[in-house]
């Protein structure tokens, strides 16, 4: 449902639901009795309690991108982390060639027992970030959503990932949050070159600042050092159960 609820801020769905959306209706029953969503003009529009529900899934979605995503890759022998060296690449295509080398071992599901957070909403959100229910170009996404094959997909991946000792993986969550934070940092420092070019412009043979509110950052770091100081923490938003 949460993710439903965030596809509601992005189009229209039909009391009708015609076509693919047609395989929601469960849902918009289940989330009409949980004042979730009502009905307005013949459309469902997410309600007060709804918005709350899609707010925590963006919440976990950016942290997993954030955080828990780096530890989709961890050479477990050499005790190196493929995110180290994000910023190394120029392109995606680099990038993914980079990421499916055979040394990488994938230890989210093993971080995520660690530190007592549901798998199944990892993995969830890692078919997300793969395109898995891309609404825009898979034209079945209502059907993928509600199938039973991807629901046991998602299980039979949290029961077949790697299980490793509590000492080990609180070792690979410290080593991975230092690299989180500088990510962070670099990505920041990033964004900062890429405004102060953006903040000038030239007109009439004349360069020009334009004036523009400067992005505050310090409150994206301030935001995952807990991860760096205490390899047990977990962030609010993962208590809050779909």
């Amino acid at each position: 449902m949460a993710f439903l609820l965030d596809q509601m801020f992005l189009r229209d769905f039909s009391v009708t639901l015609e076509g693919n959306d047609s395989f929601l209706e469960s849902y918009f029953i289940e989330m009409l009795s949980l004042n979730y969503v009502k009905i307005q003009n013949n459309v469902y529009v997410v309600d007060v309690k709804g918005e709350v529900f899609a707010n925590n899934f963006t919440d976990k979605y950016n942290e997993f991108l954030k955080f828990y995503d780096i530890f989709c890759a961890v050479d477990l022998e050499a005790g190196e982390f493929a995110f180290k060296r994000f910023f190394d690449f120029e392109t995606d295509e680099e990038w993914s060639t980079y990421l499916n080398q055979d040394n990488w071992s994938d230890v989210r599901i093993a971080v995520c027992n660690f530190k007592k957070i549901d798998p199944i909403e990892i993995v969830f959100l890692s078919f997300l970030n793969e395109g898995r229910f891309d609404c825009d170009t898979n034209t079945n996404w209502q059907f993928d959503l509600l199938s039973d094959v991807t629901w046991d997909e998602i299980l039979l991946v949290c029961n077949t990932a790697i299980t490793l000792d509590d000492d080990v993986t609180k070792d690979i969550i410290e080593q991975g949050s230092v690299i989180v934070l500088d990510n962070i940092k670099e990505e920041i420092k990033r964004n900062a070159e890429t405004d102060e070019i953006l903040n000038y412009q030239e007109e009439t043979e004349e360069v020009i600042e334009e004036v523009v509110e400067e992005t505050v950052y310090v409150d994206e770091v301030a935001y995952y050092d807990p991860y760096l100081y205490d390899p047990y923490y977990v962030s609010p938003c993962w208590l809050f159960l779909w």
